[in-house]
């Protein structure tokens, strides 16, 4: 309907449309959230790899908040190469840990603030990076970050919007996996979450 496939839209129709549209993508990030916290809590989380471009898929995901960022007056760089990179990994859980990070930097950074996602290879890793300029988490609460449902003082106080599962749930499935999750964060001044995914022969992602 936002295309117009169904008929030219109104100024105030396209913004109803473009509201649903932001509700149903907020909302299918928490249900998604929910039922693989479910999956890994009851051992039940199955990852299923095979060859993907990580480049290209990591950039096609991360451009999918483009317009969300846009909204908030938010400049959003994406720095993925455009070389292709193939590897064995499972794209869903690419996509989750992508969504939630994204998705915490657009929640808790102001109208006109910065955001940036990258995606890096190394020797030994592949390592996704999202950084903001947003609020920031106080250093007494940093070492509660990854515990379920929790959310910061500062963050409740912005936003009712949270669920306290995304990194949390991030966290699980990094540990499943054999991969690290750490922030770099000072109140008032912004987040740089890192994910880094190892390089290895028995590992979940391995180059092709």
């Amino acid at each position: 309907m936002l295309r117009g496939l169904a008929g030219q839209n109104s100024l105030e129709q396209k913004g109803f449309l473009e509201e649903i549209h932001k509700a149903t993508k907020r909302m299918g990030i928490i249900v998604n959230n929910l039922l693989n916290i479910s999956r890994i809590e009851m051992d039940n989380f199955d990852i299923k790899a095979e060859a993907i471009d990580i480049n290209s898929s990591a950039r096609s995901i991360a451009l999918e908040f483009a317009p969300l960022m846009a909204e908030k007056n938010i400049s959003y760089e994406v720095g993925a190469a455009e070389d292709a990179l193939v590897v064995y990994f499972d794209e869903n859980v690419l996509r989750m840990i992508i969504e939630n990070l994204l998705s915490n930097s657009l929640k808790y950074t102001p109208r006109g603030g910065m955001v940036s996602f990258d995606l890096k290879k190394n020797k030994t890793s592949v390592v996704i990076e999202v950084s903001d300029n947003g609020c920031g988490i106080p250093d007494n609460q940093k070492e509660d970050i990854f515990k379920k449902s929790f959310r910061t003082d500062v963050a409740k106080s912005l936003t009712s919007e949270g669920s306290g599962l995304g990194l949390y749930m991030i966290k699980s499935v990094c540990a499943r996996i054999g991969a690290d999750i750490w922030l770099e964060s000072e109140l008032g001044k912004g987040t740089t979450a890192y994910v880094s995914l190892p390089i290895e022969e028995d590992s979940q992602l391995r180059i092709l």
